[in-house]
């Protein structure tokens, strides 16, 4: 392909003249050399003048931003932008796929739509053919129709100019002539191990496949970027958010549910980004997005703002070691542990540098929170070969000397280079029953005998085994996708927790004030309550999120008077799966030596006639 990036300081290098642009088996090669696409969309988003901008430096400082954060491709979403953004891309090292017009309608069905698509397209490879920042095109975005007319658009933009790989609708109808494919599949999270990758669905290509809008996951208003919009736009749509909060009075809660979503929501973007540079053979993807997208339902999915502003969340050179042209991996098959275990894992390195790594001496470290070793290594020194996916190796270590509970990280670096990655790993002390306090009952139904030990001012921990649907939602580790507005009836369509590490219910449970991996199971067995029917003081000792469309108050874990008793509720299935997980255990561990402490004392009051209407299953 012709042209290249260089982004992070140890980078890929722009050739000025033209490069070969070949298509070898599944991935893209540049002058011979293999290269994986690491790009981001723009979808016309320039709030200040509502047009894209026309003049060099404001494109170079866009492309400056994307190839600080490690990228190196950018897709222009269902348009062709002007010649000054393929000007600035040739200078600073980027590749541009652009695309025709057209978008989710069906080719073959207007003769006259299809007559102007057919020319936009020969006009944008006649006018901006000649730069070699230009690599890739297609004939638009997520779209079908006459196989012939698509075909025959294919054929006509090979013919016409082959100095780029052309292929048919980003994700869509695929024809047989298209030199790469554009694909919305495979992709996504899939639990926080770290050992899944899609080698299976890239055996099955035989071009080069890139991943279609990776990412999308959601980050809540920050109504402090209403400022920014001084332009012909305006942030209506922050203004209904704000508003309705405020009626619900959960407006003081806003900067921490921003910060809380975005965390989490960057744990995400690593996880996806990195499960595909850990297969093998795929040629790249473009995120949607790197900065957010304020149209089609308020879609606010970049840790950049729609200004290219970062909002704080990750800085490029964190981003570089998980998106970059050289990248340290590590295959783990699970993220919790207990001290008698063993941490076993794999580590491999996705090289698509300027040259082969001669004599690379990998290493591996995992620190405590306070940055204490507690075991590190070194592997066998190799030649990492530019243009694959590399194993350096295999390491394990006792966990019998970590600190417990307690979170650690790992990390596996390239010694005397800036190659480095890191990975959140949880370890909780090892066998022993979670014993619940002497003086607290555990009920699992909301019943006349549960009542009656309230109404008696003793202390109970609930887990409910019914919650009634009508007054919950489905927990999930995963929040929405895209924009709760564009996809209203969307599962899960939560995002996230929030809570108080520094909570006495979570003295024995470390945590941070938002979703990590150690809670991807505890969410995913749990219901989140609808609290909205509770004093406007109440406050969940873990909140769940909600969308910003409907901004119900939610939580898993609570507590109340009741009845002159005390009342801890826990809608995580904790004796259920506390055998199986041992974050659960923990979990339940540290409520148990919670509610037993003289620290359980709640001070809400919850009438017995709310809680009926949540937990109580008669009638149902």
């Amino acid at each position: 392909m012709p042209g290249a990036m260089t982004g992070a300081p140890h980078s890929e290098r722009i050739w000025t003249a033209w490069g070969t642009h070949i298509a070898r088996g599944t991935q893209f090669t540049m002058n011979d050399r293999p290269v994986f696409l690491r790009g981001t969309l723009e979808c016309g988003i320039f709030p200040l003048t509502g047009y894209p901008p026309t003049d060099v430096p404001s494109w170079q400082r866009i492309y400056r931003i994307i190839k600080s954060y490690g990228l190196n491709f950018i897709r222009f979403h269902s348009w062709c932008p002007p010649e000054a953004a393929f000007a600035a891309a040739d200078i600073e090292g980027v590749m541009v796929q652009a695309e025709g017009p057209q978008a989710n309608i069906p080719a073959g069905e207007d003769k006259q739509r299809d007559a102007f698509v057919e020319q936009e397209l020969l006009r944008m490879i006649r006018t901006y053919g000649h730069h070699p920042s230009f690599c890739l095109m297609t004939i638009g975005n997520e779209y079908g129709g006459v196989d012939a007319v698509l075909s025959h658009w294919v054929d006509m933009l090979i013919k016409e100019d082959p100095r780029r790989l052309n292929s048919s609708a980003s994700w869509g109808q695929i024809t047989a002539n298209r030199q790469f494919t554009e694909s919305g599949q495979p992709r996504g999270v899939k639990g926080p191990a770290t050992d899944v990758d899609f080698r299976e669905a890239i055996a099955k290509e035989d071009r080069p496949l890139i991943g279609h809008e990776i990412g999308q996951w959601t980050f809540y208003p920050n109504f402090d970027e209403t400022k920014k919009y001084t332009g012909v736009l305006a942030a209506k749509n922050f203004d209904l958010v704000h508003d309705d909060l405020a009626a619900r009075h959960l407006l003081d809660l806003a900067p921490r549910f921003v910060q809380a979503t975005g965390r989490h929501a960057v744990l995400l973007y690593k996880e996806e980004i990195e499960i595909l540079m850990r297969t093998p053979g795929h040629a790249g993807f473009s995120l949607l997005d790197l900065h957010d997208y304020p149209g089609q339902g308020t879609a606010l999915i970049g840790p950049l703002d729609p200004f290219w502003d970062s909002k704080g969340f990750v800085t490029p050179e964190t981003h570089r070691r998980y998106c970059g042209a050289t990248v340290p991996l590590l295959r783990i098959t699970k993220r919790t542990f207990t001290t008698d275990e063993t941490f076993a894992a794999e580590a491999q390195i996705a090289h698509f540098g300027p040259q082969d790594l001669a004599n690379a001496q990998p290493a591996w470290i995992i620190r405590d929170e306070s940055g204490r070793e507690v075991a590190s290594g070194t592997l066998a020194a190799l030649t990492v070969t530019t243009g694959k996916l590399t194993s350096l190796g295999t390491f394990s270590a006792s966990l019998a000397k970590a600190p417990a509970p307690a979170k650690l990280t790992v990390t596996v670096s390239l010694t005397g280079t800036t190659f480095a990655n890191d990975w959140d790993i949880w370890v909780y002390p090892s066998g022993g029953e979670a014993t619940p306090p002497a003086d607290a009952v555990i009920a699992r139904r909301w019943d006349h005998t549960t009542k009656d030990a309230l109404a008696n001012g003793k202390k109970v921990i609930l887990f409910p085994e019914f919650v009634n649907p009508s007054q919950s939602l489905p927990g999930s580790f995963l929040p929405v996708f895209w924009s709760p507005i564009w996809f209203p009836k969307q599962q899960p369509n939560i995002m996230g927790i929030l809570c108080d590490p520094k909570h006495p219910a979570l003295a024995r449970f470390p945590t941070e004030f938002y979703s990590n991996w150690q809670w991807y199971d505890l969410l995913q067995n749990s219901r989140s309550v609808n609290l909205d029917g509770t004093p406007a003081t109440f406050q969940p000792i873990v909140e769940v999120i909600d969308n910003f469309a409907r901004n119900n108050k939610l939580g898993n874990l609570f507590e109340a008077r009741v009845d002159g008793g005390s009342l801890l509720v826990c809608t995580i299935d904790l004796p259920r799966i506390a055998d199986k997980q041992p974050a659960a255990k923990q979990l339940l561990r540290s409520l148990y030596a919670y509610v037993g402490s003289g620290s359980f004392a709640p001070s809400e009051e919850l009438e017995t006639a709310w809680l009926d209407k949540v937990f109580s299953s008669t009638g149902q």
